[in-house]
């Protein structure tokens, strides 16, 4: 199998490639582990070593799309590997086995102890055909390990695995929706076919009807919550067939473009790659987050085609349009999809590769319109209050990224800060892409990944999800190379030098020092000086008795001269890093400057409520203001009253 394949059994860097990929997924999982876990609040070196794995994880994503003729030969001396070519087939039998039987074994205990029957049924077969996998993977018959049917057979077991994995987070793990993105969109499309418009509509009433957990809305620095549909209208126009046929759970539809997603990337793969070229969708958040209720492979099927046709101008800028159209954050992409197609094919005169890029662009404008039109023309600021709220909404600063240091207090850094950081990576990105694109050309696909973990709102959804792009370019990648084989083409460029100097050696170091030291001179100038602080008065006090802290004294002290409306929340307990906002009982009202206060707060919920002995911290900021202050860490020990 391998020996027929030249490309693989000569340069020999395919499988390093994914074995990156895999490595990167992997060290972004652990800093996401790292940092939803540990008592991140109290403890700010694990806030540092998450931020390493996640640098650590870009990296080695990103060293899987360099080109570069001395980088990664490691296979090319394996001769075993290309002369035993039946190798990835038994490796890819072993981890798909593997997989299976843990899958298998989740479904079986869970769907047991939750009376879930069904759950614990679909769970047997799993672990069956895991064992047979194992089994196949050992048995010494050429022919038969390379059956044609064999790498289908693994493809169809890996979605076996998806689906019996997303129906146990439906049916036991999250019996309703697990986050308010999806339960808007349903309650959006709902809205929809009662001939209303969604964007002029609270959404509040979604997260009751769709049994949406309180305690993890999105919320806003005054402390309120999400109620407007936050995406563009397409995000819901995609479930209104299906709440029209009655369908109860959107998360199927979810799951069903998950498939798609994995079917296609499976498709174009190579026959060799095919029995590995899977794995790193299995990544644990990727698997918890479709059945969770995170809806982000919408836009990814339009942007795995998007990169399937990218040499089609007119295909690729609908999809890119229709990407857009789920989710805005997208657009990221622009700058660096310019300097693709300006770069890419022959080189034009001016006015003809400016009409290039214009055409694509334009084509991805309509793509967009096209279904948020009616909306836009319906109520043009109540669709832009709602479909571009992640980006220009006031919310809580949250996520995995950079903005953690801010979020547990570590530095006071305000919005505007993230944003230069935002700016700053974006700028020197698309230096180095167009210095260095001969070699950068398909690191266009993780570019947004790491972007957006300077962001000011930097959710692990917002870095996993590109990883099936970076799958879909490897593959296409693999057949441009194979191709220019065929023909001889050189796959490198002459190195390019000004005056006899060669200034692309110096372009990327100069650039990151730059990049980095303006970004610590800005966090200098933004840093915000103590101006709040806050402590805890009197006794913890468990109210309801739930054997948890639900309520407290706090008194804040205002050492600015402006005068501030605080805003209580609470980091630990249920969630060690998602904010809990807590309601003021006794307020006396807005704080002068140079005042002191007592406050008392509660956290409305059971479900907010800091359990005993769990270490905790109280933040406070001003209603209008996204710089946070905290206390210092405490254990809860309430009082029983």
């Amino acid at each position: 199998m391998l020996e027929k394949n030249r490309f693989l059994a000569r340069d020999g860097d395919l499988l390093v490639r994914l074995a990156l990929i895999l490595v990167g997924v992997t060290l972004i999982y652990v800093g996401y582990a790292i940092w939803n876990s540990g008592e991140i609040h109290a403890h700010y070196e694990i806030a540092v070593l998450s931020m390493v794995s996640y640098i650590l994880g870009f990296c080695a994503l990103l060293l899987s799309t360099i080109r570069c003729r001395k980088f990664m030969r490691l296979l090319e001396k394996n001769r075993f590997l290309a002369r035993d070519g039946d190798l990835l087939v038994r490796l890819g039998l072993i981890i798909v086995g593997a997989i299976l039987i843990y899958v298998g074994y989740s479904a079986l205990v869970d769907g047991r102890f939750s009376a879930h029957y069904e759950i614990a049924v679909l769970g047997i077969p799993l672990c069956i055909l895991g064992f047979c996998s194992l089994v196949l993977s050992a048995i010494n018959c050429r022919k038969f390990i390379k059956f044609k049917y064999i790498r289908h057979l693994i493809f169809l077991m890996l979605v076996f695995c998806v689906v019996v994995w997303t129906c146990k987070f439906i049916q036991i793990t999250f019996t309703g929706y697990g986050t308010d993105a999806i339960a808007f969109n349903h309650y959006s499309a709902q809205l929809v076919l009662e001939g209303k418009n969604p964007y002029q509509y609270s959404m509040e009433n979604a997260i009751e009807k769709f049994n949406v957990p309180k305690q993890f809305t999105t919320l806003y620095t005054d402390g309120t919550s999400v109620k407007n549909t936050p995406h563009p209208a397409l995000s819901f126009l995609v479930y209104v067939p299906f709440v029209a046929v009655g369908l109860s759970d959107m998360r199927w539809v979810t799951l069903l473009f998950q498939v798609a997603v994995m079917y296609i990337i499976f498709y174009k793969a190579p026959k060799s790659l095919k029995p590995l070229v899977l794995l790193p969708l299995f990544s644990p958040d990727i698997l918890d987050y479709t059945g969770g209720g995170v809806t982000d492979f919408l836009w990814v099927l339009p942007a795995v085609l998007m990169v399937l046709y990218i040499d089609d101008i007119r295909k690729s800028g609908i999809f890119f349009g229709l990407a857009c159209a789920f989710k805005p954050t997208i657009v990221v992409f622009a700058p660096f999809l310019l300097i693709w197609y300006w770069k890419t094919g022959p080189m034009l005169e001016f006015k003809k590769q400016f009409a290039k890029v214009a055409k694509f662009f334009s084509i991805s404008a309509v793509a967009f319109l096209i279904p948020n039109l009616p909306f836009l023309l319906g109520d043009f600021s109540a669709w832009c209050q709602g479909a571009l709220a992640p980006i220009f909404g006031k919310m809580i600063p949250f996520g995995s990224g950079l903005s953690s240091i801010s979020q547990i207090g570590m530095i006071g850094l305000p919005k505007i800060f993230f944003t230069v950081c935002v700016i700053l990576v974006t700028l020197t990105l698309m230096l180095n892409y167009w210095v260095y694109f001969d070699r950068l050309k398909y690191a266009i696909w993780i570019f947004p990944a790491i972007i957006l973990w300077f962001s000011y709102r930097s959710l692990q959804s917002y870095f996993i999800y590109f990883v099936p792009l970076l799958l879909m370019s490897l593959c296409l990648w693999h057949d441009k190379m194979r191709r220019d084989e065929d023909t001889g083409k050189r796959s490198f460029r002459r190195t390019k030098t000004i005056l006899g100097f060669n200034y692309r050696k110096f372009v990327a170091p100069a650039s990151l020092v730059a990049c980095i030291s303006l970004m610590v001179v800005a966090g200098f100038a933004l840093r915000s000086q103590e101006r709040v602080s806050v402590e805890l008065v009197g006794a913890m006090r468990d109210t309801e008795n739930i054997g948890a802290m639900d309520a407290l004294t706090v008194r804040v002290t205002n050492n600015g001269a402006a005068t501030i409306t605080p805003v209580f929340s609470i980091i630990g307990g249920m969630s060690s890093t998602y904010p809990f906002c807590w309601e003021i009982e006794n307020s006396p009202g807005p704080l002068e400057g140079g005042a002191s206060a007592i406050y008392e707060i509660r956290a409305g919920i059971a479900e907010k409520a800091i359990p005993t002995g769990n270490v905790f911290i109280v933040r406070v900021n001003n209603d209008l203001d996204d710089i946070f202050f905290v206390s210092e860490p405490a254990v809860a020990n309430p009082q029983k009253q």
